[in-house]
């Protein structure tokens, strides 16, 4: 675990956006070994970390999906509050409205779920 809490300090730190998502993808490795739910949250907050200053809309929905793929064996709802958080870094940069209204249907989901 504190790997992988050394890892998500190291994706605030790092400016560049691929390499914060590298280092999520370090804890996804942790995660091969201990798959909890713990360092499944670890590995969420880095992914979000990957969104932040990123203007590629896409990419951010991607990572929001990954962190999605999280929540299929740890569906907590902080690990869901990152997964919306990751959706609305999405919306930022975002110029296509419909685009911009389906993130929003989805962090609607992500709501009604687990009230976040």
């Amino acid at each position: 675990m504190e790997q992988a809490e050394a890892l998500v300090r190291a994706t605030v730190a790092e400016p560049d956006a691929k390499r914060r998502e590298a280092l999520a993808d370090r804890i996804g490795e942790i995660r091969k070994q201990h798959d909890t739910p713990e360092i499944g949250l670890a590995q969420a907050k880095a992914f979000f970390n990957a969104t932040v200053g990123d203007t590629d809309t896409k990419r951010c929905a991607a990572l929001g999906d990954r962190i999605g793929e999280i929540r299929k064996q740890h569906d907590t709802p902080e690990i869901a509050l990152w997964q919306a958080q990751a959706l609305v870094s999405a919306t930022v940069a975002e110029t296509d409205a419909k685009r911009c209204e389906a993130l929003a249907e989805r962090i609607g989901e992500i709501r009604k779920q687990h009230d976040t």
